[in-house]
């Protein structure tokens, strides 16, 4: 019986009866000219047709479910190593998980000896290959038999073999001998439509971007407009992720950018316009940071870069213009670094260049035109770096490039009038610049195009090609350019096989293809592939495994791809793809997996995608996906997961998605036993297969596939791009190649990641070691993994999950992110930040740096470890051999010292800062903040804000900084410095204080009898509950005694003076004064005033208290004591020449008359505002 599995077309069709097979054919409806194939099939057998638009492995799990006792299932469909395509679904080694309930519930209709072919090609190839057979076979409770080479026609390299099983049984495939015979096709994988985002609508995915092996992109549908999607890797199809846009409208998601296993981008919408987003790896939405250019205005961010666990852009305001941004961590805000260009003028920061954790960049501004910043990482601002000779700038800075953690760039010297540009390095001591010179002086040698070639600084000047020597620093020759006379100009320099390649132009051979001799140093023309003066124009020089390839131009062929044989070392033409003069415009060339591809136009099949058929060396055509001369354009090349995605367009649905499998190249197989060994690979790439045991398995040179089976096994690829499948045990793999891949099953054991380059652990991996003397960065992934640096300086950030970190030695940075972590910094200056979690911090030697954010973290640090430093946004004391503190965001938070000699500093909001003992320096920088010294000689500074200083014992110095701030005094060594407009500030002393410069008020504390004196301005000053001597100097006072016999002195100007409790003495002094003699037997002391000048006594006791005149100062010849009543009159003026103490109880002015006869002479000293009953018995003369 033939079937199609659709619904809405069923057929069926007699077959031999009586046989005893019951066998089920399943083909893929995508299989070119399948009904050739379907026609041949022998009796007995079933035959479903599976929709290729829906997914295939659910069909056949439909069918199977109605079925029983079936004793072989029989696949034919496209298949690639470890990989068949059934409709929508790639069954693969990736998706096995996914389809694993779906393919054990194949077993109830299956009978215990079934068996399972799969036709497709190179299904069984390769270690994964093998693997994916194995595990389909568990899974089914079947032998699995499948081809590892290509299924089809003979004449196009097929057989009908299926070369690997899992049983010793014989297989019989579902074909008569004839039909096989006559299928004119293979069944390799083609390029498939992932999945019709738009429905046939015109426009089409854009920017494809590989974030944690899920592809992102850009596309565009009617209902939802242009937004951002995601490929399914489970069930492969598009996943709109969130609407940013609302409805209709598009948000157009531009700049992809993988950060630190994030995606980060840019879209629109139409509140607060373009800005900058990223993905929520919990949720899986988008998320918009922050409206940097407020309301409907867009900031449109642009470079993003990921330095030392921070994300830094640019972005544009209209108060600001386009500048450097940060993205705080623990807000989750952009932050403004610096308005370089002030105002709203644009700084344009360009060339974003990360070195040793150090951000570089250019940026303009109306004084320095493009000069070269760097960002301090101590102050968080930019830093115009200068020349170390000159002192000067240096403008059109460009070209900013890392060799080997060194910065070279090329720019002008100021003084040089923006002319004769020169090479520069920064020297990584100092941070400046040091000129190269290749031409001493003013003159110029105009170095460009800059190159890192294995490790070694390539460029051309106009005097040839040089390179810096690494050992000594200084330009070295490479070859002179002048070929006939004529500067060469050459450019496009690449490193192959030890030998650097370059394009460059003489009057002879014109533009052509050179190489360096590396016995001569002299450039040697490689071939003149357009004879003559005529040019070939070399382009696109690409390295595909040690092969050079590029398009070159001539009348005979036009323009085509060329490479370099390596046996002759002359340039070959590869194909002639557009037969005759026109050319077929190459495009897009890529390495993928060892192999060329690359886009190309012909008149019969338009533009389509092509490949170099590693074999033959020759130009293939992968399909002709938009049939006839019509043009697919495939274009955003993007690799991964042994898939090649790309968008194209077919005649019925414009711009796609498309998938290709990628077959892996050919490979020596190496297969070991069940015991443990040593398998060692070959020159060639190879596939090591290790089956049991723990065996160590060497790939050597070439791009290698190793499985390691079951066991704790050793993987080791060496050179080239490996891919590594460890299998079951606990492994250890070891990477060198940024290409190198690892495949590890959840489940598979703990394993292990030996790493001469920067790495980030997969799924399923646990540890990651670095090795050498390289700065290299280690990233885990979201379980519990541990990871340990080398000797250099090393970025290890933990991800999510409970990690342990470890920096060996260098000055290392250790981000244990989400997850309660370990971090050991080791030797070095190391920063530790632990993330979010209860973490544990470790900093061993160095000058090292704590981050912590949770009140369970804990810091451990060792005597003699350096000076260390905790950054904390939580309150947080420090521990043990800790030295200094600094509190970070917006809360209000505290800080606390220990034993040693600190420096902590607060946040902008209220904090309390306690030095305890040592020797320590606070800061308080903004809020209303209180710093407490504690014991030992302390430096207390309040910032802005309306601060509280008590430097506590020791002889300490206080700075209130700006704002009202309050100092407390317990030692006559304490200083305080106090600015002119500093606020209103009061001193609060347990000891005898005078106020100093700019400070207002005093109060004295304790019990002790101590005394408080002011300055030059408006003083209040309070006294304790002891006996007090208070003076208020100059300005206009507020005394007050408060308890104890206390002495209220109050100098000059218009003061008030409070006794409070106590018999007290109130000196009013110079000016009108208020004397308040409070509680007690008081004496208020008069002073000879001028005119006007008089004191007011508000509270006057006739029973209690006196008035104090001086003798001498008043002229008086009676002795001391009591007035005499001879010079004592009631009234308003003197009536005899004796009268000189005049008392109007009417008023309660007090006059004193210095000869008797009123008048002008007559000047009051005094008033009783209760109209006290006055006599002379009250006033007493003191000397």
């Amino acid at each position: 019986m033939f079937t199609t599995n659709n619904s809405n077309d069923k057929l069926s069709q007699a077959v031999t009866e009586g046989s005893t097979n019951r066998g089920i054919l399943f083909m893929d409806g995508a299989v070119e000219n399948y009904s050739s194939l379907v026609t041949g099939v022998l009796p007995g057998f079933e035959v479903i047709i599976l929709d290729s638009t829906q997914d295939g492995v659910e069909q056949i799990t439909q069918v199977l479910s109605q079925r029983q006792g079936i004793d072989s299932v029989h696949i034919v469909s496209h298949g690639s190593c470890g990989s068949v395509q059934l409709g929508t679904a790639n069954l693969s080694w990736d998706t096995l998980s996914f389809y694993a309930s779906q393919l054990q519930s194949w077993q109830n209709a299956l009978t215990d000896a079934a068996q399972i072919l799969l036709y497709g090609c190179n299904v069984a190839a390769g270690a994964v290959g093998k693997a994916f057979v194995q595990r389909l076979s568990e899974l089914t409770s079947s032998v699995v038999a499948a081809s590892d080479d290509l299924t089809g026609n003979a004449a196009l390299g097929g057989d009908w073999e299926l070369e690997v099983q899992t049983g010793c049984d014989a297989v019989t495939l579902a074909f008569s001998q004839a039909s096989i015979e006559a299928y004119e096709g293979v069944l390799n994988s083609q390029p498939y439509l992932v999945t019709d985002i738009n429905l046939g609508n015109f426009f089409s995915p854009n920017y494809l971007t590989n974030v944690n092996g899920t592809l992102y992109f850009e596309a565009y549908t009617p209902t939802y407009g242009r937004e951002l999607y995601r490929l399914d890797n489970t069930t492969g199809n598009a996943v709109r992720l969130t609407d940013i846009n609302p409805g209709a409208r598009n948000s157009s998601p531009y700049n992809l950018t993988n950060i630190n296993g994030t995606l980060y981008f840019v879209a629109e919408n139409r509140t607060y316009g373009r800005e900058l987003y990223r993905l929520d790896n919990t949720t899986g939405n988008a998320v918009r940071l922050i409206d940097i250019n407020p309301g409907a205005g867009s900031s449109r961010p642009e470079a993003l870069r990921y330095i030392n666990g921070t994300l830094y852009f640019e972005a544009y305001t209209s108060t600001y213009g386009r500048e450097l941004y940060r993205l705080d961590n623990t807000t989750g805000n952009a932050v403004r670094i610096t308005d370089i260009n002030p105002g709203a003028g644009d700084s344009n920061p360009y060339e974003l260049t990360e070195i040793n954790g150090v951000l570089y960049f250019r940026a303009y501004t109306s004084t320095y035109i493009y000069d070269l910043y760097r960002l301090d990482n101590t102050t968080g601002k930019a830093v115009r770096v200068t020349d170390s000779n000159t002192g000067d700038g240096l403008s059109f800075s460009q070209e900013l490039t890392n060799i080997n953690g060194t910065l070279y760039f090329t720019a002008v010297n100021t003084l040089d009038s923006y002319r004769n540009f020169k090479l520069y390095r920064i020297d990584n001591t100092t941070g400046n610049a040091v000129v190269i010179d290749i031409n001493a002086g003013a003159n110029s040698s105009d170095p460009y195009r800059l190159t890192n070639i294995n490790g070694t600084l390539y460029f051309t000047t106009s005097y040839g090609i040089y390179r810096i020597d690494n050992s000594t620093g200084n330009p070295v020759p490479v070859t002179d350019n002048n070929f006939g006379n004529v500067s060469a100009a050459p450019y496009q320099l690449i490193y192959i096989n030890g030998t650097v390649y370059f394009r460059a132009y003489n009057f002879t051979y014109g533009h052509e293809l050179y190489r360096v001799d590396n016995s001569t140093g002299k450039a040697v023309l490689v071939t003149d592939i357009n004879p003559g003066v005529e040019s070939s124009h070399p382009d696109t020089l690409t390295n595909i495994n040690g092969t050079l390839y590029f398009t070159a131009s001539t009348p005979t062929f036009g323009r085509e791809l060329y490479r370099v044989d390596n046996s002759t070392g002359k340039a070959v033409l590869v194909t002639d793809i557009n037969p005759g003069v026109e050319s077929s415009h190459i495009d897009n060339l890529t390495n993928i997996n060892g192999t060329l591809y690359f886009t190309a136009s012909t008149p019969t099949f338009g533009r389509e995608l092509y490949r170099v058929d590693n074999s033959t060396g020759k130009a293939v055509r992968i399909t002709d996906i938009n049939p006839g001369a019509g043009d697919s354009y495939p274009g955003y090349l993007t690799y991964f997961n042994g898939i090649l995605y790309f968008r194209a367009s077919d005649s019925t649905l414009a711009y796609q998605l498309w998938a290709l499998p990628i077959e892996a190249a050919n490979q020596n197989e190496i297969t070991g036993t069940s015991a443990s060994e040593t398998l060692n690979g070959t020159a060639n790439p190879d596939i090591i297969y290790a089956l049991e045991g723990d065996d160590k398995l060497y790939g050597f040179v070439g791009n290698d596939t190793l499985y390691g089976g079951t066991g704790n096994d050793w993987l080791d690829g060496g050179a080239g791009a490996d891919e590594m499948i460890g299998g079951s045990g606990n492994d250890i793999y070891f990477v060198d190649n940024p290409q190198d891949t690892i495949i590890e099953d959840a489940n598979g054991g703990i394993d292990a990641v030996i790493s001469t380059i920067s790495w980030e652990l997969g799924n399923h991996l646990e540890n990651l070691t670095l090795t050498g003397n390289n700065t290299i960065n280690g990233t885990g992934n979201s379980g519990n993994n541990v990871l340990i640096g080398n000797s250099a300086a090393n970025i290890l950030s933990g991800g999510d999950g409970n990690d342990w970190l470890s920096g060996g030695a260098g000055n290392d940075t250790l981000y244990g992110e989400t997850g309660n972590d370990t971090l050991y910094g080791g030797t070095g200056n190391d920063w530790l930040d632990g993330g979010a979690g209860a973490d544990e911090k470790i900093g061993g030697s160095g000058n090292d740096i704590y981050f912590v954010d949770n009140p369970q973290d804990t810091i451990i640090e060792e005597a003699n470890g350096g000076i260390d430093a905790v950054i904390s946004s939580i309150s947080w004391q420090l521990g043990n051999h800790l030295e200094n503190l600094t509190l970070t965001g917006s809360n209000a938070i505290n800080g606390t010292g220990n034993g040693g000699n600190n420096v902590i500093i607060g946040n902008s909001a209220a904090n309390i800062l306690s030095g305890e003992n040592g020797n320590d320096w606070l800061s308080g920088l903004g809020g209303n903040d209180r710093l407490l010294g504690g014991n030992g000689n302390d430096t207390l500074d309040g910032g802005t804000g309306d601060d509280w200083l008590d430097g506590g014992a020791g002889a300490d110095e206080m700075i209130g900084g700006s704002g009202n701030d309050i100092y407390f005094v317990d030692n006559p060594q304490d200083t305080i410095v106090e600015y002119a407009n500093g606020g209103t500030d009061a001193v609060i002393s347990s000891i005898s204080w005078q106020l100093g410069n700019h400070l207002e008020n005093l109060t004295l504390t304790g019990s002790n009898a101590i005394n408080g004196t002011g300055n030059g301005g408006n003083n209040v000053i309070i006294g304790n509950s002891a006996a007090n001597i208070l003076s208020g100097e100059n300005g206009n006072d507020w005394l007050s005694g408060l308890g104890g016999n206390d002495r209220l002195v109050g100098g000059h100007g218009n003061d008030t003076l409070d006794g409070g409790t106590g018999d007290d003495t109130l000196i009013g002094g110079r000016g009108l004064d208020d004397l308040i003699g409070g509680a007690g037997k008081d004496s208020f002391q008069l002073s000879l005033p001028v005119v006007g000048d008089f004191d007011t006594i508000a509270d006057f006791s006739v029973a209690d208290d006196k008035i104090l005149i001086s003798k001498a100062e008043f002229g008086l010849t009676q002795a001391l004591g009591v007035l005499d009543a001879s010079v004592f009159r009631l009234g308003t003026s003197a009536v005899t020449a004796g009268d000189r103490f005049i008392y109007d109880q009417s008023t309660g002015n007090l006059f004193f008359d210095t000869d008797g006869l009123g008048g002008n002479t007559q000047v009051q000293i005094a008033r009783l505002s209760n109209q006290a009953v006055l006599n002379n018995t009250h006033i007493t003369v003191i000397a």
